[in-house]
C-alpha cells in the first residue's frame, strides 16, 4: 500500500509517518517514486501508539521496536539488549506512578475547593 492508504488505515497524517520513517521506525520499499508499506507497518504504528499512550519517548520505542524487528529466536537475545528494554519499561512505569501521585493529589485539592465552594452556598 502507499503511504496515503497507510495514512488512511492508521489515522495519521503523511508527514506523521514520514517523520517515523525517518526515524527508522517504520521501513518501506521504494518502487520508482512512491513508497510501499506493508500491514507490518500497521501492526508497528498501532504499537507506537501504545507506547507513546504510556509515556515513552520515540527514541525508547524504537529501541523496543529494533529488538523486535530483528530475525532472533529468543535465545539470540543478550542480556544487555534485553536489559535495555526492561530499564525503558522500568523508568516509565515509575515515571506513571509518578503521574498518578500527582493526579490524585490534584483531584483532593479540587475536592476541598469545592468543599470550601460548598460551604458559601
Amino acid at each position: 500500500m502507499q503511504i496515503g492508504d497507510l495514512a488512511k488505515k492508521t489515522n495519521k497524517t503523511i508527514d506523521t509517518l514520514r517523520y517515523y520513517q525517518s526515524l527508522g521506525l517504520i521501513e518501506s520499499k521504494k518502487k520508482g517514486k512512491n513508497y510501499y508499506f506493508t500491514t507490518v507497518d500497521i501492526n508497528i504504528i498501532e504499537a507506537i501508539d501504545i507506547f507513546k499512550n504510556i509515556g515513552l519517548s520515540l527514541s525508547d520505542i524504537k529501541s523496543i521496536i529494533s529488538l523486535n524487528n530483528t530475525n532472533k529466536s529468543i535465545d539470540d537475545y543478550t542480556i544487555d539488549e534485553l536489559m535495555s528494554v526492561k530499564n525503558i519499561l522500568e523508568n516509565c512505569l515509575d515515571q506513571n506512578k509518578k503521574r498518578e501521585e500527582n493526579i490524585k493529589k490534584s483531584y483532593l485539592i479540587i475536592n476541598k475547593m469545592l468543599e470550601k465552594l460548598g460551604d458559601k452556598i
